[in-house]
């Protein structure tokens, strides 16, 4: 794959933001139409009862292979991605701390989601390269602790992380909302059809046996 922007004007490590924003587009739809497929609805009923699912003829393990290897092709395209920020080779210095957190973004944003990954990296981006370098001179080496403090309040708070919360509160005032709405009864829509049928003469046992007679 070529790393140099072939466009002039344009830097390299520019040429590959774009491409690399590209491919993460591309991922992203790829994700959303597995899960509204056939497969997809296949993973959640075996996440929700992997029994009932192979009873209802779900083949489950090739639902999970195909899911283990659409996950790990996923993977790998972003770790090529990532070898190309470098030289291509691990030092030991490379694995701090941050590289073992690397999973904190998806949780924050929502491990159940699709978007929420990307509201998560969002955020990271934020605390890591506006929050953290802004810190006081004291607190400058106390930006692990802060960040597990604050996945700890999110733990208890918003388990379901950013976007799995705010969907919960739009159901909440999806539901207040048909609660307030006034319900029609039936027995009023009867009382209603009898007397607009009385008023115009063509409804009632009255008008019928007039009718009758007359004839």
């Amino acid at each position: 794959m070529r790393w140099e922007s072939p466009i002039d004007g344009l830097a390299s490590d520019q040429w590959r933001y774009f491409l690399f924003l590209a491919i993460t587009v591309v991922m992203f739809v790829l994700i959303a139409n597995i899960v509204r497929s056939r497969t997809g609805r296949s993973l959640v009923a075996i996440r929700d009862n992997e029994i009932a699912a192979e009873a209802s003829g779900i083949h489950v393990s090739r639902v999970k292979i195909l899911t283990f290897g659409t996950s790990a092709a996923i993977a790998g395209i972003g770790g090529r991605c990532w070898r190309s920020t470098t030289d291509g080779s691990t030092r030991p210095a490379s694995a701090c701390w941050c590289r073992s957190t690397c999973w904190w973004p998806w949780w924050w944003g929502g491990a159940a989601t699709i978007i929420g990954p990307a509201v998560g990296t969002v955020v990271a981006g934020l605390f890591n390269n506006v929050i953290a370098p802004e810190l006081p001179g004291r607190f400058e080496n106390a930006a692990p602790v802060i960040l597990g403090v604050l996945l700890i309040a999110q733990m208890l708070l918003a388990p379901n992380g950013i976007v799995g919360q705010l969907r919960e509160l739009q159901a909440k005032f999806a539901a207040r909302r048909a609660e307030r709405t006034p319900q029609v009864h039936n027995d009023d829509v009867r009382t209603d059809d009898v007397r607009h049928g009385e008023d115009t003469g063509t409804g009632g046992s009255g008008a019928t046996s007039d009718s009758v007679g007359s004839t």
